[in-house]
């Protein structure tokens, strides 16, 4: 199965949300590259990192079986 991972380069980005097709998947800090990732299933998804109810990131992506992505999030 694909997966992504994170790259942050602040505090907030760390404790922000994983928003991913509509779903809560926890905080950017439980993806971080190198050391854990999100296991998606192929296709095309939607990616939303937020806190506090705002939007830092967003993205729509394509993903292959066996593909990894890594988002650097500012």
């Amino acid at each position: 199965r694909p997966q992504i991972s994170f790259t942050a380069t602040t505090e907030r980005v760390l404790n922000a949300k994983v928003i991913l097709d509509g779903r809560d998947r926890g905080l950017v800090s439980s993806y971080l590259a190198g050391a854990a990732s999100l296991r998606i299933d192929a296709g095309l998804h939607m990616l939303i990192v937020a806190s506090e109810n705002r939007l830092i990131y967003q993205q729509t992506f394509d993903t292959i079986a066996g593909g990894s992505r890594t988002f650097t999030v500012r």
